[in-house]
């Protein structure tokens, strides 16, 4: 009776339709070079400030029609991961469920870091900046920009409230299902 159930439930669930992936997932999944998810949460976050450096001052121009406004964001959103909307140099760290920098490679999270939050610190080699982090997040930024254009474009057009107001990290990267909320907060 057991072994009839099991296997019933079991049918059921293969029958089930798959989940499909969030668009914004599945592109920077699809871009990131290094084939890693544990870190596209962080590479979604600098995505995610490059987007409000540059859809901020667009909405803040002089008020115009909502089909103006509209083309200004969708405008600006094309220069979003350019070189000088991120920082100058990225480190790489391997770190824990605490968020403690770990060296032991085969039991941690990778998340892309702002060196600059890092000087003074005993740093092992692995974590020293490169210029090749710089180029994957901009790759992966290019794609959640693009998957989530009109997501960026609605929420920054609509609600009536102030553009100052939008989460571009909770529109781009939780609501995607890139961070989840926990690990979102610790890295704003």
């Amino acid at each position: 009776m057991v072994r009839i159930a099991c296997h019933v439930l079991w049918a059921a669930a293969a029958r089930q339709p798959p989940v499909e992936e969030h668009a914004v997932f599945r592109a920077a999944r699809l871009a990131n070079p290094a084939n890693r998810t544990d870190m596209l949460c962080s590479a979604c976050s600098f995505a995610a400030h490059a987007v409000r450096r540059t859809v901020v001052p667009a909405m803040k121009a002089p008020a115009r029609s909502a089909s103006e406004r509209r083309s200004s964001v969708s405008e600006s959103l094309s220069t979003a991961c350019d070189r000088q909307n991120f920082p100058d140099d990225l480190s790489l760290l391997c770190v824990d469920l605490s968020g403690s920098m770990v060296t032991d490679k085969r039991h941690c999270t990778k998340k892309y870091v702002d060196a600059d939050t890092l000087i003074g610190q005993d740093l092992p080699e692995s974590a020293m900046p490169r210029v090749q982090h710089i180029a994957d997040v901009q790759t992966i930024c290019n794609a959640i920009v693009e998957a989530g254009k009109e997501i960026v474009v609605s929420n920054a057009l609509g609600g009536g409230g102030r553009i100052l107001d939008v989460d571009f990290r909770n529109l781009l990267c939780v609501d995607s299902q890139l961070c989840d909320k926990q690990l979102q907060r610790e890295e704003l």
